[in-house]
């Protein structure tokens, strides 16, 4: 009996053999593949899945809105402090201006005037970021266009009585234009650039951006006033300085302006600028508020002498203004074109 199932044994494993034998190599094969291509199949998706996970924990801590994140119109009490805060700016600038130049002695020359004047281009500063902050608002955004108009068109009576007050009457009367142009031309310029940048989604991410550029951008203006007014202020003595350091100040919000603009508003390629294969009109664009970048680091050299002359300081200020002027007109056509 041990004999025979001993040989019954042996039967069935020779007859397993013989089956395993029968079967086609290339099936086996196949087989081991199939097996191999669903591990690997299972890898793959992991490997995905982790990569996807700290895509997304990688946007959230750069700011940028995840893949599949809806973009969230806020409203416009979410910016209602910084409102207050720019418009509580613009005001005592504007108020500070007139009463200095119809109740001070020296109007314009003043050292109130002047001490007031080193804000005047940092309340620029704080509307653009007023508008550019807040392009993840509708609401906001369009409310921060009006108080820019509102701002510019009081410019003109508040540059006008400056000038005027200091018996400088031709520049007083050119004030009114200037000024006029700022109130027609910034509010058109700002609202075209703001429909473009929002048409590119990321709204939140783009807001937080503009509003980290703009925040050092004044923060270097307070710097130059506070070691422009360190130096002294002594009236007429020192407005030379003062207008030239004004005027370096100015250079500063409006630069920024213009090359947003032209690099961000208008996908103006750097590398193309840097192998000089641009238009027409991005070159012009481009070499005008190069120059008058030119002209704001001119009156920053006048700024840091203690008694510049005073011939200089007057060319480098209608300098400025001068290529500010041309600048808006290259800078506005090539916002209007894109």
């Amino acid at each position: 009996d041990r004999a025979r199932g001993a040989g019954r044994g042996a039967g069935a494993g020779a007859a397993r053999i013989a089956r395993t034998n029968a079967i086609p190599r290339h099936i086996i094969l196949v087989k081991q593949m199939a097996a191999r291509s669903d591990q690997w199949y299972d890898e793959i998706e992991g490997k995905q899945s982790l990569l996807a996970k700290q895509l997304d924990a990688l946007q959230q801590h750069l700011g940028a809105p995840a893949a599949d994140a809806e973009e969230v119109d806020q409203p416009l009490a979410e910016y209602a402090r910084n409102f207050y805060l720019t418009i509580l700016l613009c005001v005592f600038v504007s108020v500070g201006m007139v009463g200095s130049a119809l109740f001070s002695p020296m109007g314009f020359y003043s050292n109130s005037m002047q001490v007031i004047c080193y804000a005047w281009p940092v309340c620029w500063t704080a509307l653009f970021g007023l508008i550019f902050g807040t392009l993840d608002s509708s609401e906001a955004g369009r409310r921060a266009i009006q108080v820019l108009r509102v701002h510019a068109s009081c410019q003109i009576i508040t540059e006008f009585l400056a000038f005027w007050s200091v018996k400088r009457y031709e520049e007083a009367v050119l004030q009114i234009f200037a000024q006029g142009v700022n109130a027609v031309c910034y509010p058109w310029l700002c609202r075209l650039m703001v429909e473009l940048l929002r048409k590119r989604g990321g709204l939140a991410s783009q807001a937080e951006h503009y509003t980290n550029r703009l925040l050092k951008v004044a923060g270097l203006q307070i710097l130059i006033a506070v070691g422009a007014a360190a130096m002294g202020v002594d009236g007429r003595r020192t407005s030379d300085r003062f207008f030239a350091a004004v005027t370096f100040s100015i250079s500063l919000y409006v630069a920024w302006f213009y090359l947003v603009a032209i690099f961000d508003v208008c996908a103006v390629e750097s590398r193309a600028a840097a192998k000089l294969r641009l238009t027409c009109l991005q070159t012009a664009a481009l070499i005008s508020t190069g120059l008058h970048i030119l002209s704001g680091l001119a009156g920053y050299v006048l700024a840091g002498q203690k008694s510049p002359n005073p011939r200089a300081s007057f060319l480098v200020l209608y300098a400025m203004m001068l290529t500010y002027y041309v600048s808006l007109l290259f800078v506005g056509r090539l916002v209007w074109k894109a």
